[in-house]
């Protein structure tokens, strides 16, 4: 399986916790998965020792296969180059990558993204 391919099962799975549709419809989930998925691309980029543009390849491919689009992407890059993440998006980064690491022994999903949407779903962006 290619890291592309594990990324999105990964995907798959976590979302399978949630009400896809609804989520997706939701400003503040869409943030919340567009943080916590590029926490887990983050984290192969690193083990592949991929560069920027590889890397934003790879997370646009992930997040486009989910059914968000290239403006709420491109959204998530601008505050990744300009390194002004919040501590919220920091917390969730941080949460999508150890959850990432937990998905070889746990393939059903471990329900990190649900724990992010219990967490942040009554702030506002």
């Amino acid at each position: 399986m290619t890291v592309l391919e594990t990324l999105k099962k990964w995907v798959d799975v976590e979302l399978s916790f949630t009400k896809r549709d609804i989520v997706l419809l939701n400003d503040n989930y869409k943030n919340i998965i567009l943080y916590y998925f590029f926490g887990s691309c983050d984290l192969c980029a690193q083990a592949m020792d991929l560069d920027d543009n590889n890397f934003k390849s790879l997370y646009t491919d992930v997040i486009t296969y989910i059914g968000i689009s290239n403006s709420d992407i491109n959204n998530v890059f601008e505050v990744w180059m300009l390194d002004k993440f919040s501590d919220k998006e920091l917390f969730i980064i941080k949460h999508g990558a150890r959850c990432f690491r937990e998905f070889e022994k746990n393939p059903d999903g471990v329900g990190g993204l649900r724990v992010c949407f219990s967490k942040f779903s009554k702030n506002k962006k």
